[in-house]
């Protein structure tokens, strides 16, 4: 028998904000309800991860779902505003690692998602708008991040990290420093457009694609793919 068993985690400082955990309950109901396509049964366990050093809750939320003999962990961050279906739809793309493209919490807002940029340590925006399906990115925010556990298996440790970088004179954060973890072991990280959309962040309110500016030429692009 093939079970979809995922740990939901959620790294926090001890504190969620409400919308979060109303579609952690719905989606709950939906998991307990509806089998992931491909899988004869499904089961689902919530873990919770209270500590102020990020790299540390995310690691050890991976080492928790390891040892409870989870297949799949999917990380959603406590301010995350997210669809019922969230964990199947991403389970239905079968890839190793796919999440979403997370609007940033500041005006203008901007996607987390980057290609490699040849210009720019940093990379170039990858935006959801207008898109469909999944696509193949360079880095990716674990704000809303489904993984398949098998994969560490193979990856040495530490997978997150926050490293100041001298080159750059700046710091790595912990996402990233897994993206590259990832990079180095030719695992391929996908985003999921779509279902990014109908993702918000809850700041000073619920930030959307809506709130990110995009360039002419990509907004021309849209405007010409929907006609």
């Amino acid at each position: 028998m093939k079970i979809f068993n995922l740990a939901i985690a959620t790294p926090n400082i001890g504190l969620v904000v409400s919308e979060y955990a109303l579609c952690l309950s719905q989606m709950l109901l939906a998991l307990q309800k509806h089998r992931v396509r491909g899988y004869d049964a499904t089961g689902a366990i919530v873990m919770s991860k209270q500590t102020s050093i990020l790299p540390k809750s995310r690691q050890e939320l991976v080492r928790d779902a390891i040892a409870a003999k989870c297949s799949h962990l999917l990380f959603i961050d406590s301010d995350q505003v997210f669809p019922a279906s969230t964990a199947h739809r991403l389970a239905m793309h079968g890839k190793p690692v796919v999440g979403c493209n997370i609007a940033t919490k500041c005006l203008p807002s901007s996607p987390t998602a980057r290609n490699r940029g040849a210009d720019w340590y940093a990379g170039d925006v990858v935006y959801s708008t207008g898109k469909s399906g999944v696509e193949q990115v360079w880095r990716l925010g674990c704000g809303v991040m489904l993984i398949d556990l098998s994969i560490f298996a193979t990856l040495p440790k530490p997978w997150f990290n926050m490293e100041y970088r001298a080159e750059y004179d700046d710091f790595v954060g912990e996402d990233w420093y897994f993206c590259e973890v990832l990079e180095r072991a030719g695992i391929p990280i996908f985003v999921d457009h779509e279902l990014s959309r109908e993702v918000g962040h809850k700041g000073s309110y619920i930030f959307e694609h809506s709130d990110i500016p995009m360039p002419q030429s990509a907004a021309l692009k849209v405007v010409q793919n929907e006609r």
